[in-house]
């Protein structure tokens, strides 16, 4: 083939330089004997290593290509051709070929700018990535590498010898790669904005149903349909809690999780958490049965705070599905004691507890593993995932997350979180003054946990409470009591318990001929209401009216003084009030409400009534600005977001143009709930930020806190 002869050709001139070459170093042989054992070697070794060269270079699937830069000629390869899909070499080709056939037009002056640029800096070498044309006029991607020999007596190289590389295949990976990746990052914000969408649609009814359900609280009830009406409350609120989840899961991936810092009341908190888990619970052979979720918050961690009261029980609530899953427990105590507290920051331990057979060492290390492993890793794996949730949130809240467990007898779960101090102030029941410490308390229950705790939450509002583990002991408590006279005023006893039920044990109680003063019985349960009283004509029907209250468990601190006061009316000061004082200057109080949704509207009229609070509204932000500019005045703004003509953000930004309203509080209150909304509303002015479905307290803490703070 003439391309093998050219080749020939070339390698016959080239073995001719070197025997010149050759011919020429012998004579420093004697003065340089390195120079020597180089250039020993014959004319075949020569061309036997050049060769060896060449079959290398082919199979490189390389091309070759040498360049004498002041006579513009090039010496070419024949696999550099093959790599530019020439069958056979050019009859002639130099550098002007490559110029102006082989560069691509849209990279040629780039490159031809670079080689410049390194003959005129004497640069040793070069290597660019770009774009050729085959020979069907297809583009090629090259790697461009050569490097600059024998210079002139400036310095300036007149040789240009290098290679190209075909890297058309990994160039469009790459390309792939960046459009996949555009393509992922678009996805995700659609994600988000879906979600966004979502959660506002989701959070707007929820709002309708949970808030109506507060207001019907307060309207004429008959002991079932307060039932219903309280497992309904339960049912609302697991839902939001899943909502809620879902967008945290979603936006783990993002890192687009912005912590609340709202007002909320810790024991309300576990109360509603222990409520998730009525009638949950797994033993040895699955059968579900009822979890004892019992509480305990130590003396000196205040009532109130601000934080994110729905982060924390996610956190809590998926480490008590944890110690379901893996100790099979029926009894989990929470508690929450104080780690320190530090000008505005306080710091609380919550520990979860439970009593079960604890986790085998191999599940412990695997958990713990779980608790070091980036979050990626762990998605779609359920326990290893919930937990790269609780340690993100745990992590926003400034604390740590551990795991402890022994084998065979407890497993505790327990994080440090901090919280800001509530401007509503720290004081808790037994620090307010009523009647109620004189009274004599007998608690009744088989389960010494739920019995420790029961007494010791009584013990923090009455001076003297008698313990019983059955009812039996509890009757025999009662009767010896009566003859010392020093009789009971009130017994709480657990329903479910072995040989005689609570609901029997009260009956024979009230019944007893020889109790001249029979005790206020409250009966204590993990289930609900209608659960023990659901048959029209059963017993405990007809037993039903024995009982003063009933109580769910966990009995909180609060709800039990609440009890104790309605059962026993004189126990209760006249000006005693069993909520935060700083409620009480709502009364009175102006507000404007901007929501477009009439049903929302209603809810919030009828939670702010309830305070004495006087509530104009406006359909949207222009009516607002309206209502304004009429010289009414309002104390307070809650502003919607999403409203037709003007949104809320427009508005509150109108409002703060104009100096007569600078200081008046604008709250936000809107079903959209992700981290970019609450960031709008404060950077518009807004000074804080409830999202929908109100709860009623929040709403109440959220608005005293901003009108203290602009008195």
């Amino acid at each position: 083939m003439a391309s093998e002869g050219d080749d020939i050709n070339a390698l016959k001139a080239r073995i001719r330089e070197l025997e010149q070459t050759l011919s020429e170093q012998r004579a420093m042989t004697q003065t340089s004997p390195a120079v020597a054992s180089d250039c020993a070697q014959s004319p075949n070794e020569l061309a036997e290593r050049d060769r060896r060269f060449r079959y290398a270079l082919a199979a490189s699937r390389d091309g070759l290509w040498d360049w004498n830069i002041n006579s513009g000629t090039c010496y070419f390869s024949h696999g550099y051709w093959l790599l530019l899909g020439h069958t056979k070499p050019p009859n002639f080709a130099d550098f002007a070929t490559v110029e102006q056939q082989l560069l691509h037009p849209e990279d040629r002056d780039a490159v031809l700018t670079e080689l410049r640029s390194a003959i005129a800096n004497r640069r040793s070498s070069l290597r660019l990535e770009h774009r050729m044309l085959n020979a069907l006029g297809q583009t090629v991607w090259v790697d461009s590498r050569c490097v600059l020999v024998e210079p002139d007596e400036n310095g300036y190289a007149t040789r240009c010898v290098g290679t190209i590389s075909d890297i058309s295949n990994e160039v469009n990976t790459n390309a792939e790669l960046v459009s996949a990746k555009a393509e992922a990052e678009q996805a995700s914000k659609t994600k988000s904005q879906f979600l966004a969408s979502m959660s506002h649609e989701i959070r707007t009814p929820m709002n309708a149903i949970i808030g109506l359900g507060h207001l019907l609280q307060d309207t004429p009830l008959d002991e079932v349909q307060r039932g219903y009406l309280h497992s309904m409350g339960i049912a609302a609120d697991a839902l939001l809690q899943t909502v809620n989840q879902v967008f945290d899961y979603a936006k783990l991936e993002t890192g687009n999780i912005t912590l609340e810092h709202s007002h909320f009341d810790l024991e309300r908190v576990f109360e509603r958490l222990s409520h998730q888990f009525e009638s949950r619970g797994l033993n040895q052979d699955t059968d579900t049965k009822p979890v004892d979720i019992n509480f305990a918050i130590d003396d000196d961690v205040p009532l109130f705070m601000r934080g994110d009261a729905t982060r924390l029980n996610h956190i809590i609530s998926h480490l008590v599905s944890n110690a379901l899953q893996y100790s099979y427990s029926r009894e989990i105590l929470i508690k929450a004691e104080l780690v320190h507290s530090d000008g505005d920051t306080i710091r609380l331990r919550i520990a979860i507890t439970d009593y079960g057979r604890g986790i085998s060492p191999s599940t412990l290390d695997r958990l713990r593993r779980d608790l070091q492993r980036p979050p990626h890793r762990t998605i779609g794996e359920k326990s290893g995932f919930g937990l790269q949730i609780c340690k993100l949130l745990v992590k926003l809240m400034n604390g740590s997350l551990e795991l402890t467990s022994l084998p065979d007898k407890v497993t505790t779960f327990s994080f440090t979180a901090d919280f800001e101090k509530s401007h509503i102030g720290a004081r808790r029941i037994n620090d307010s003054e009523y009647n109620c410490r004189a009274l004599r308390l007998l608690v009744v229950d088989d389960n010494q946990l739920a019995l420790d705790i029961l007494s010791q939450s009584a013990g923090k509002l009455v001076d003297h409470v008698d313990t019983a583990s059955d009812a039996h002991v509890a009757c025999e408590k009662i009767h010896r009591a009566e003859q010392d006279n020093r009789p009971y005023d009130l017994v709480l006893i657990d329903y479910k318990m072995p040989i005689k039920n609570g609901l029997a044990a009260a009956r024979d109680i009230k019944t007893a001929c020889d109790l001249n003063k029979k005790p206020r019985i409250f009966l204590v349960s993990s289930l609900s209401r209608d659960e023990i009283f659901s048959q029209p004509h059963s017993a405990n029907q007809k037993d039903a009216q024995l009982i003063d209250d009933f109580l769910s468990k966990p009995v909180s601190e609060s709800r039990l003084f609440d009890a104790i006061c309605k059962a026993l009316p004189e126990c209760l000061q006249p000006n005693q009030k069993t909520e935060p004082e700083a409620f009480e200057q709502l009364q009175g109080r102006h507000i404007l409400l901007v929501e477009d949704n009439i049903v929302n509207q209603q809810v919030a009229i009828g939670m702010l009534r309830k305070k004495g609070v006087q509530t104009t509204t406006a359909n949207n932000g222009q009516e607002a600005l309206d209502k304004l500019h009429s010289g009414e005045h309002f104390d307070a703004i809650l502003m919607d977001i999403e409203m037709p003509l003007m949104n809320g953000i427009e508005a509150t930004t109108l409002i703060r143009a104009d100096e007569r309203f600078h200081n008046v509080p604008i709250i936000a209150l809107t079903a959209q709930a992700m981290h970019e909304d609450r960031d709008r509303c404060l950077a518009a002015g807004m000074d804080d930020y409830i999202s929908k479905p109100i709860k009623p307290v929040q709403l109440y803490q959220t608005l005293s806190a901003s009108l203290i703070t602009s008195a």
